[in-house]
């Protein structure tokens, strides 16, 4: 059996050029003698696959963050840069390192997995499904022509605090599961850009008390009269700090011409356009997800006010302590979760239990399918079961 465990700093250059390969993009490793340390930042993440003579074979990264789920801040583990030789692919390796990273997530409390996948069929192998889709906005900044602004909007500075900001983003998600609670490296890797060298601008909507409500951070991509408007992220508080928000961005229109924003299916931007023809929109899977230890994650779950209990029969192919009927009581917002060999209200495996569980589909979406099956208790699964919002603007 080849050895699997975490990369030593002086192993990470090794990493590098696997992805430099896997991944076809240039690398220059001419200063690695000369200064090794500049290829060992961040070596902490990376797990790898020996052959026995100690090389290299496969890489990952296994990046700690922290989640919003079902009104819970949770951890999850984020899988990225995963890479092969060539000549030692088809070998089993890539299951041998997700399966170390499993059993390294469970005992790290690391709840769920996220990761952005090269092909969908390949990681529901490990037991990873679709589980949120961006939703693509283009709209021209002229159908913001009719909002009032309102309040006061101020553009913030690099040099500036971002309390503000974070704390707009913070209330922003609170509701919305699989969002990342950012820390601090991720926002300054965010705001920290001078927007005269990058053209990369953020705005802070104030309401006429001065309260920060909204904010939107965006790149001007173009040239001469034909910019759009890139947005990188928008996030506010209610509905009056978003409208402000957008009716401020009319008054970039001289120069900018199309609104281009990354959301959530739960932004319903049609609602702030008198001509709903000028909207285009287009749906993109952003991802995918994996329940790790489904234990934790249903005693986590929210449930339907008042008392209640299901069984379910889950099949997880990858993840043996997933495996099996977990029955499931609750009583005023505290569950209990039991595997048990008992009857079950309803059967599936933990691909389709993920999007369940999330809230990226409700159980009325998996009727007719295959591969859900329910037994007993329809009315009560149909509550536990629902859509829910989600939002994920963080790439790894």
């Amino acid at each position: 059996m080849m050895p699997v465990r975490k990369l030593r700093p002086e192993e990470k250059i090794e990493a590098l050029k696997i992805q430099s390969i896997a991944f076809v993009f240039e690398s220059d490793f001419s200063t690695a003698q000369s200064n090794p340390e500049q290829f060992r930042k961040g070596y902490e993440t990376l797990r790898g696959c020996f052959d026995d003579s100690g090389k290299l074979l496969s890489c990952l990264s296994l990046i700690p963050f922290e989640v919003r789920f079902d009104g819970n801040t949770v951890k999850m583990g984020g899988i990225g840069g995963v890479a092969t030789l060539p000549e030692a692919r088809n070998k089993g390796n890539i299951r041998r390192l997700m399966r170390y990273c499993f059993e390294e997530m469970l005992e790290n409390q690391q709840i769920f997995s996220y990761l952005y996948p090269f092909s969908h069929p390949y990681y529901r192998k490990f037991g990873y499904e679709s589980c949120y889709r961006r939703a693509m906005i283009s709209v021209p900044l002229t159908s913001f022509r009719h909002l009032e602004a309102g309040g006061e909007v101020r553009q913030y500075q690099p040099s500036e605090s971002y309390d503000a900001i974070r704390d707009i983003y913070n209330r922003f998600i609170a509701d919305k599961n699989l969002a990342i609670v950012r820390d601090r490296g991720r926002w300054e890797n965010l705001l920290k850009k001078d927007p005269y060298k990058t053209r990369q601008y953020t705005y802070v909507w104030h309401d006429p008390e001065g309260n920060p409500g909204s904010y939107i951070i965006f790149k001007g991509e173009g040239q001469w009269q034909t910019f759009d408007m890139q947005v990188l992220e928008l996030a506010w508080t209610d509905y009056e700090s978003l409208a402000g928000i957008l009716g401020f961005l009319y008054r970039f229109s001289p120069k900018y011409r199309t609104f281009k924003c990354p959301a959530g299916e739960f932004f319903k931007i049609d609602l702030f356009l008198t001509e709903p023809y000028d909207l285009k929109l287009e749906f993109v899977p952003y991802g995918m997800n994996r329940i790790v230890d489904l234990k934790r994650v249903l005693e986590l779950m929210a449930y339907p006010e008042g008392k209640g209990q299901i069984a379910v029969d889950v099949r997880d192919a990858f993840l043996e302590w997933n495996d099996g009927i977990f029955l499931v009581s609750w009583e005023n917002g505290k569950a209990e979760v039991t595997k048990k060999d008992c009857p079950a209200d309803m059967s599936c495996g933990i691909e389709v239990l993920t999007q369940l569980i999330t809230g990226y589909a409700g159980l009325d979406d998996y009727f007719g399918r295959g591969d859900l099956k329910v037994h007993s208790q329809e009315e009560l699964l149909f509550k536990v079961f629902k859509r829910k919002k989600l939002y994920i603007n963080d790439y790894f």
